[in-house]
C-alpha cells in the first residue's frame, strides 16, 4: 500500500476539516413510522486539507498523485487528524472533476487543497466507551493522555 511521502508537509490544521457522513438509512413504510437502519459501522469520512507547499513540494505532489496513486484511483496511508490524535488511516481522493486545486500565492508558494475520502477511521470500541461513561470523570489519565498527544500534533499555519 502507498504512503503518504515523509517529504511533503501535513495539512494546515486551520483548513482541516473531518465530515462524518450519516450511517443510517430510512426505508418508508405503508403505514407507520419510517424503519431506520444503520448501513455500515464505520463509513468514510470526508475530509478538506489544504497545504501550502513550494515549487518543488508542489511538483513531487503532482507526480505523486500521478504516478504513485494512479492519477488519484488508488488508495494510500495518510496522516490524519483524528479526535484521539495524529492516526495514519487509508484514504483516497474524493473523484471529482478536480483532484485538488492549486492557487499560486507568490515567493515559489501554491495553496493546494483537496478532498479526501477517509476508510476505517478509528472509532471507540464498546469497551472503550463503557470504561469512559463508567470513570466519568474527565480528569483520569485516558484522557489526559489524549490532550498530551493532541497538543503534540504541529500546527501549520499559513
Amino acid at each position: 500500500m502507498v504512503v503518504w511521502p515523509s517529504n511533503l508537509p501535513l495539512p494546515k490544521l486551520k483548513t482541516h476539516s473531518l465530515d462524518p457522513q450519516s450511517r443510517v438509512i430510512a426505508s418508508k413504510m405503508d403505514s407507520g413510522f419510517q424503519r431506520l437502519r444503520c448501513r455500515r459501522v464505520n463509513p468514510p469520512i470526508k475530509m478538506t486539507v489544504s497545504w501550502l507547499l513550494s515549487d518543488i513540494e508542489i511538483e513531487f505532489f503532482d507526480g505523486w498523485i500521478n504516478k504513485a496513486i494512479h492519477g488519484g484511483a488508488a488508495r494510500f496511508y495518510f496522516p490524519v487528524r483524528t479526535y484521539s490524535g495524529l492516526v495514519n488511516c487509508r484514504c483516497y481522493f474524493l473523484p471529482s472533476s478536480t483532484l485538488y486545486r492549486a492557487v499560486f500565492k507568490g515567493a515559489g508558494c501554491w495553496d493546494v487543497s483537496a478532498n479526501l475520502m477517509v476508510e476505517n477511521m478509528p472509532i471507540l470500541s464498546s469497551s472503550e466507551l463503557f470504561n469512559m461513561s463508567v470513570d466519568g470523570n474527565a480528569d483520569s489519565a485516558h484522557f489526559i493522555l489524549r490532550h498530551v498527544i493532541n497538543q503534540r500534533m504541529p500546527l501549520m499555519e499559513d
